[in-house]
């Protein structure tokens, strides 16, 4: 069974916004979404807000950028320090790279950080734009991807050079595609994931020595079902065209030899008539072996009752964690957030219960709950429907661990 520990709402303090992330350190908490970071001293009992402009200070001087989505937030327990990349927009701003360690946090209440700011001219970009930035860490190096116009980026940083708080040595790569995942829990190599296109897979492989290059494999995956997304919830629909709905990998973990890819997928093969028909949209996964980055097997996340959507990945020494989200159907409900485990035995369980509306739309985060050898920490959001439907996105601190 899935033990959920805590689940609850960031209230009192009126934080909205989605694409939500975690990281936690004993009792130290923080967490993001599109718009607001928070800290929790107390394991989440009691938040305070942290603006992200407030680390982007030469920002509103630079002809209108602005603090804009897409943060990822992450802790790594061998340098004793959060990471937080935090993007701006329009089109040539810079994505930060804020780096603390919890005593720091907890003196200032999550507000002194070390800041990093990578350009698109830092990478040699001029003109281009970052999007969907992630972040993960190995044994030696912060990874970090972006989309950069129509292209990807995959770069690295020494931790060690992070943890002291000195100048930086980034490498990086441009590679042809974009929505790169970077891989959690990586070890000793950086491993990152894409769709090349509905039926093809790449994953690359970057060894942690300083004069190592990058590489990749490409591999034939089973076609992506892209057709027939929309899926009713009691106030609204959900999966639409305005939730910018798409199969790219937005989960991903390494268990072992094994890396975990995560996607979402509609109904319907496009141009296939004869192929299975789900009932609903779902997930689906591909298991890659990180040694010859072969693909191993395929899993879905289904149901005959409602969809499954969203999922992000994260691993302990152990378990392949979850979260994502569930609903609509013959469940007559809304869109509830669900955690669990797909390495065997697989257990997923509801976080969340009733009467709330959509969640979703790019990613969600979902961390080891550091120095626990059993939990995991989660972030997702709901809307609330009752007593009446609300439009504001309430963020969702989740801690979790197998019973």
């Amino acid at each position: 069974m899935v033990r959920v520990i805590q689940s609850r709402d960031l209230d009192p303090i009126p934080f909205g916004g989605w694409e939500t992330n975690v990281a936690t350190a004993f009792d130290d908490v923080f967490v993001t979404g599109n718009w607001f970071g928070a800290y929790s001293r107390d394991g989440g009992s009691s938040w305070v807000n942290v603006n992200p402009q407030g680390l982007q200070p030469e920002i509103p001087e630079i002809s209108g950028k602005r603090t804009y989505c897409d943060q990822r937030v992450l802790y790594i327990p061998q340098i004793n320090r959060f990471a937080w990349v935090i993007l701006a927009m329009p089109d040539d701003g810079p994505i930060t790279l804020a780096i603390s360690e919890p005593a720091r946090l907890r003196d200032s209440n999550g507000l002194s950080w070390v800041r990093y700011k990578i350009w698109p001219t830092t990478v040699r970009q001029e003109g281009q734009a970052f999007d969907f930035p992630d972040i993960s860490f190995g044994d030696s190096y912060l990874y970090l991807t972006s989309n950069i116009g129509p292209r990807g980026m995959i770069a690295r940083l020494p931790l060690g050079e992070l943890a002291q708080a000195t100048t930086v040595n980034m490498q990086y790569y441009i590679v042809p595609q974009s929505w790169i995942c970077p891989v959690q829990s990586t070890g000793a190599k950086g491993f990152f994931g894409a769709h090349t296109d509905v039926s093809t897979m790449r994953v690359w492989s970057w060894a942690e020595p300083v004069s190592a290059h990058i590489m990749s494999a490409e591999f034939k995956i089973a076609t992506i079902r892209t057709e027939d997304w929309v899926v009713d919830l009691p106030t609204e629909q959900w999966f639409v065209s305005a939730q910018d709905v798409d199969n790219e990998i937005i989960g991903a973990a390494r268990l072992r030899n094994e890396l975990w890819f995560a996607w979402h997928e509609a109904r319907r093969v496009a141009g296939h008539p004869e192929a299975r028909v789900y009932p609903f949209p779902h997930i689906n996964t591909a298991i890659v072996d990180a040694t010859s980055l072969k693909l191993l097997r395929q899993e879905r996340i289904w149901s005959n009752k409602a969809a499954y959507g969203w999922p992000v990945l994260t691993a302990n020494n152990r378990d392949v964690a979850m979260l994502c989200v569930y609903g609509g159907g013959e469940t007559n409900g809304g869109a509830e957030l669900v955690v669990g485990f797909l390495t065997s035995p697989r257990q997923l369980q509801l976080a969340t219960s009733g009467n709330l509306g959509a969640s979703g739309w790019h990613y969600m985060g979902v961390r080891p709950a550091y120095f626990s050898t059993t939990a995991f920490a989660a972030m997702g959001y709901n809307r609330r429907l009752v007593p009446v439907p609300e439009n504001i996105s309430r963020p969702r601190y989740v801690v979790f661990e197998r019973g």
